[in-house]
């Protein structure tokens, strides 16, 4: 029977450190604290000197040291090992606020872009300037292509864009060419694409190119809306003078996160245009 000047039972030790009895059988069960003495009984008896072990756990617990790590430093502990253990934390710290320093500037994107749809206005069709942009294209959809295979398309590349970290709140947008869409063939989507930010753009498999864009921005889906929003993208497009002139862009920018209701979801429609030529009169 171990004397109370050498041994300690867990209950004692847990309560040197201020935890859980629980606790300490459970770094038992798990290789880390095995007890010094265990009598007839079944009953774990700790050395004194285990003190020091336990709160060694304990220092490397709260540095988040796995139990496997914290199992294999015990085994073989020195200054040079230590030094080790604490390079390999603070590289996981960096990687960590990385992560979250990515994680916090695409929480800051969604909020602007859903400030943005508080003053949408679906009324206006804007004629804007803009830059190139990067993109990411899915693998091409057909026709006929069943929904199941869409899905399976849709689902590939949501998961490609998101490799990043990044959150994805909205939609893929939708890729459809200009013949297509201004022939009413409304059904005709080519593609799924995501818009990439500069940090990304080496990620990218296409380029939407600068020039003058027209937009309408409507509610509701594309596949109920379409036949309206065509006719008023060709009324303006005839009233300016303007040719279309490439692919169809269709970006969701309020969907099924935001709302259960389908007539109350937002999209944005641009394609590329170009200012037809007048006579030149002498």
């Amino acid at each position: 029977m171990p004397t109370n000047d050498t041994y300690i039972t867990a209950g004692q030790l847990a309560n040197l450190h201020n935890i859980t009895k629980q606790t300490v059988l459970f770094y038992d069960k798990n290789g880390l604290l095995p007890p010094a003495h265990v009598n007839e009984n079944g009953y774990r008896y700790y050395s004194t000197s285990q003190y020091l072990t336990l709160a060694l756990i304990l220092n490397l617990r709260k540095m988040n040291v796995s139990l496997s790590d914290i199992r294999t430093y015990l085994s073989t502990r020195s200054k040079e090992a230590f030094e080790q253990l604490l390079r390999d934390k603070v590289a996981e710290c960096d990687r960590i606020i990385e992560e979250a320093q990515t994680l916090r500037s695409s929480l800051a994107d969604t909020l602007e872009t859903l400030t943005y749809l508080d003053v949408l206005d679906l009324e206006d069709i804007a004629l804007t300037e803009e830059d190139e942009l990067k993109l990411l294209i899915s693998e091409p959809l057909s026709a006929d292509m069943p929904l199941h295979d869409r899905l399976r398309v849709l689902s590939s590349h949501t998961q490609l864009a998101e490799t990043d970290g990044r959150i994805q709140p909205f939609d893929a947008g939708w890729l459809i060419r200009g013949e297509d869409f201004f022939n009413e063939r409304f059904g005709h989507t080519t593609a799924y694409y995501f818009p990439l930010g500069a940090e990304d753009s080496d990620r990218a498999n296409f380029t939407r190119p600068a020039g003058t864009y027209v937009t309408v921005n409507f509610r509701g889906t594309y596949y109920t809306e379409a036949p309206a929003v065509f006719a008023r993208l060709k009324a303006y497009l005839d009233e300016h003078r303007l040719t279309p002139t490439g692919d169809v862009y269709l970006l969701q920018l309020k969907n099924h996160l935001l709302t259960e209701n389908t007539d109350d979801y937002l999209n944005s429609l641009s394609v590329q245009v170009i200012a037809e030529e007048t006579e030149q009169t002498e």
